[in-house]
């Protein structure tokens, strides 16, 4: 979990706070507005007209920040005088290798890495005192919730006080997504006030939380969801976010094995449960004396039906510019569910030609009337969506080491794939 997003996001907040403090709030208020609809959870708004919002609800993130000042002759505002920040977001576990562990296990994993960071960049880097660090359990309503609490001081000059409790949630469905709730306390102020601080009067805030609970269809896989073309991107990245976790976890439990005439000299497949659901995640093609392969690969069922329609096919080590090492891999998609793929996707895009992988840009090809064959390509990126060169009906892809030339309206580059997805759902129920 030491990777995940919000962990560091968190981090940051936090080190905003204490080294530009009491910034000004930002976001609209939502004086109108009592109940929050944020999708996956719902929340009462606070009732002081003075709080400020920022909702990011494709992230699952809601702010609340609310500026006091001092008042001359009692109603000039002088000084800032206190910050007040709540966040409240939602934590996807990706780690695979600690799905099985308790949330007892997870929530001690998650604060003790909270503590650490602001240990490492706080306070041994001079910036701040770390006081009073306290975890623990308690009930607030109904809700049975893992806090740590502590103190930072800033040690440069304005000397300013942060007050703060992290509070872990974990729904009862959080087995089935491995999705829990953070709820982020912080209350700041110069270290010569009076201010006491009692976070008891945001609890009503706490109680009115409500998860929605997933059911049992929506809840396969932590992220899994029906493919939607317009969510193309989206869904690549998380996939194959799932794959690399999968490709490093440490759970291997055969589920089936068959025989095959796909690869000649690799007869034997095996489905393999990787993450201790008992449910295959990977495939696997071995030689008649079962030596290691690297014919191999990940594969999701996105709309549930029982049978296979996504696959992440292994391509290899490579490197990237700053010679890190990248899984490439091939992404084969059933977009309509008819049993065979009609978008492929590779990851190891070279456009500027430097022989080393552009990170982030892919290069998509579709069937785009789901007859076999090969109809256009696109390279897709969070900053980049261009169509692919199309010269003498070829497709030209610049991918690392050379261009690829993709015959336009030939079935071949989708046959092979299509083979492999027959194999793994000849094998299921």
């Amino acid at each position: 979990m030491k990777g995940d997003i919000v962990t560091k996001f968190i981090l940051f907040i936090l080190l905003v706070l204490l080294l530009i403090p009491f910034r000004n709030a930002y976001g609209e208020k939502e004086d109108d507005r009592k109940m929050i609809d944020m999708g996956s959870y719902s929340v009462e708004s606070l009732p002081n007209e003075n709080w400020k919002v920022e909702i990011e609800k494709e992230k699952g993130i809601i702010r609340f920040i609310k500026e006091e000042k001092e008042k001359i002759f009692g109603f000039l505002p002088s000084r800032k005088k206190r910050l007040t920040f709540i966040q409240i977001s939602k934590n996807l576990v990706m780690d695979m290798n600690i799905w099985h562990l308790s949330e007892e296990k997870i929530a001690d994993d998650y604060r003790n890495n909270e503590e650490q960071i602001m240990i490492e960049m706080g306070v041994k880097t001079g910036q701040i005192v770390l006081k009073d660090v306290k975890k623990g359990v308690t009930q607030i309503g109904d809700k049975k919730l893992y806090f740590m609490s502590y103190k930072a001081v800033s040690i440069k000059q304005p000397k300013i006080v942060q007050e703060a409790v992290l509070y872990l949630y974990f729904p009862q469905d959080f087995k089935d997504t491995n999705t829990f709730y953070i709820f982020l306390i912080n209350e700041g102020y110069p270290l010569d006030s009076p201010i006491k601080v009692d976070f008891t009067e945001y609890y009503p805030l706490l109680k009115s939380f409500k998860a929605k609970l997933l059911s049992k269809e929506d809840t396969i896989s932590p992220g899994i969801t029906p493919f939607e073309f317009g969510k193309r991107l989206e869904i690549y990245e998380r996939i194959d976010k799932i794959s690399n976790a999968l490709l490093r976890s440490k759970i291997y439990k055969v589920i089936k094995e068959n025989t095959t005439e796909t690869f000649k000299n690799y007869p034997i497949l095996q489905l393999v449960d990787r993450n201790g659901d008992g449910k295959p995640d990977e495939f696997l093609y071995f030689t008649k004396k079962r030596e290691k392969t690297q014919e191999l690969g990940f594969i999701y069922d996105l709309n549930r039906d029982g049978k296979i329609d996504y696959i992440v096919f292994n391509g290899g080590p490579m490197f990237t510019k700053e010679f890190t090492f990248y899984w490439m891999n091939y992404h084969w998609i059933d977009s309509n569910y008819d049993g065979k793929i009609d978008i492929l996707v590779y990851n190891d895009i070279d456009l500027d030609g430097d022989k080393f992988i552009d990170e982030g840009i892919t290069a998509w090809i579709y069937d785009k009337d789901f007859d076999g064959s090969t109809d256009e390509g696109e390279y897709l990126g969070k900053k980049i969506k261009k169509v692919i060169e199309k010269k003498d009906g070829f497709l030209l892809i610049k991918r690392v080491g050379d261009e690829t030339k993709l015959k336009m309206y030939e079935m071949e580059i989708f046959s092979f794939p299509n083979m492999i997805l027959k194999d793994i759902n000849s094998m299921l129920p």
